[in-house]
Order: structure tokens, then C-alpha cells, then sequence
């Protein structure tokens, strides 16, 4: 081989090495939960029959998660929210917002995934339930937005991200006023928004009600 083509070579795997992936199963509808161990919790009369724990990397591909900082190996699966445990919850549970699952955390959870951010992003939304979420880059909080989906969506402003492999981090925000300290979380969505749509929520017209916004914007 000669120094020339050695040179190529090594910078082609210095190259790859440095490249990320783009986040995945932002949406929480990847599982696969043929591994799940069922029927070791008390039976729910709100719940399916099936319901129990599986590992985390089959019920929750793509995501680290973590309880008071301790990394998690397994997870809950369709689990009333008494087990105080993070919990994948099915649409036949009656708590997916969007597609198959969402996901249930509590104030002491927290995800986290690295990844690429696309590089013509500008915001990042998701769907929360009855706690608010804080969003963190490289362990830097983003501040939350006016919606720019519907009255019920949380925005942030990720466009100083874009095009970087960052670790995404999320987590409950405690709430006093919320018996129990337990989110439900869906729709992560990478935001592009058309220039028109930019300019009204730059002026101020940051809540739009109209649910195709989200189709014609998601990445």
C-alpha cells in the first residue's frame, strides 16, 4: 500500500468514526416486545391482561434511561401508574397520544439518545402529559417556547444545534400542584418550518391549531 493511499485511508475511518447517526424512535413506536416477561404485576381493571417489564433496549430501542442517575436496564410495559415505574404504555392502554405507544416517566426518570441534529432544524416539539419536560443539549437546558403545533405542544428552540451530533436529554419537571409525579411523553419531532410559517411565529403568532401543520413540517 502506498503513503498515499494509507493517508486516504486512515482519514476515511477518521471520517466515519466522527459521524454520527440520526436520532431514532423519537416517537416510542419501535418495541419489540416478544422479550417482555408478563403477568408479574397485580392485575389492572384499566389495564390489558399483558403487562409486565422487558429490557430496555427491545421495549425502548435507540434510548438510555436513567433513575436518579443510575442507568436502567429493563422497563415497564402497559404498568398502572401506581408501580411507580417508567412504563411504555400501548394505545390499547388508552394513553398513546400518536401511533402504537407513549412513554411514562416520573420526576426521578430521565432519557437520553445522541444523535444528529438535522441541519435545516429549528425547533424540536414533543407531546407531554401533566408534567412539563425539560429539554437539555450537552447538558445545557433549552427554554421552552410558545407552542407552534397546538396549545398542548411543547417547543424549543434548537436551531443553534443544527447539523451536530449532540446527546438529547429528557425529564419531568416537578410540578406541586400534581398528585402524582408522572409525565407521559410522544412525538419528539425535528421542526423545518417554511419561511412564512417562520416569520408568524417570529411576530408572535407562535400558536397554530391547525393539526396538518405538524405533517407538513415534521422531519
Amino acid at each position: 500500500m502506498s503513503r498515499f493511499s494509507f493517508v486516504c485511508t486512515l482519514w476515511s475511518c477518521i471520517a466515519l468514526s466522527s459521524y454520527g447517526a440520526p436520532f431514532q424512535n423519537l416517537g416510542f413506536d419501535e418495541a419489540n416486545t416478544n422479550t417482555t416477561v408478563f403477568g408479574n404485576y397485580p392485575p389492572d381493571l384499566f389495564l390489558p391482561s399483558f403487562h409486565g417489564v422487558g429490557p430496555l433496549e427491545d421495549l425502548l430501542p435507540g434510548w438510555q434511561l436513567f433513575r436518579n442517575g443510575e442507568f436502567q436496564v429493563s422497563i415497564g410495559y402497559d404498568l398502572r401508574y401506581d408501580e411507580i415505574i417508567p412504563t411504555l404504555m400501548s394505545k390499547e392502554a388508552g394513553s398513546s397520544v400518536e401511533g402504537k405507544y407513549a412513554l411514562w416517566l416520573y420526576e426521578a426518570d430521565s432519557i437520553v439518545q445522541q444523535g444528529d441534529i438535522p441541519a435545516d432544524a429549528r425547533f424540536l416539539s414533543l407531546i407531554p402529559g401533566a408534567l412539563p419536560v425539560a429539554v437539555s443539549v450537552n447538558g445545557v437546558r433549552l427554554p421552552g417556547l410558545p407552542p407552534i403545533i397546538t396549545s398542548s405542544t411543547l417547543t424549543y428552540d434548537i436551531s443553534a444545534y443544527a447539523g451536530q451530533n449532540v446527546e438529547l436529554r429528557f425529564q419531568p419537571i416537578p410540578n406541586v400542584m400534581v398528585d402524582r409525579q408522572l409525565t407521559q411523553m410522544d412525538s419528539i419531532t425535528f421542526l423545518v418550518p417554511e419561511p412564512s410559517i417562520y416569520a408568524l411565529f417570529v411576530a408572535g403568532g407562535g400558536v397554530f391549531l391547525l393539526s396538518w401543520i405538524r405533517r407538513r413540517l415534521k422531519r
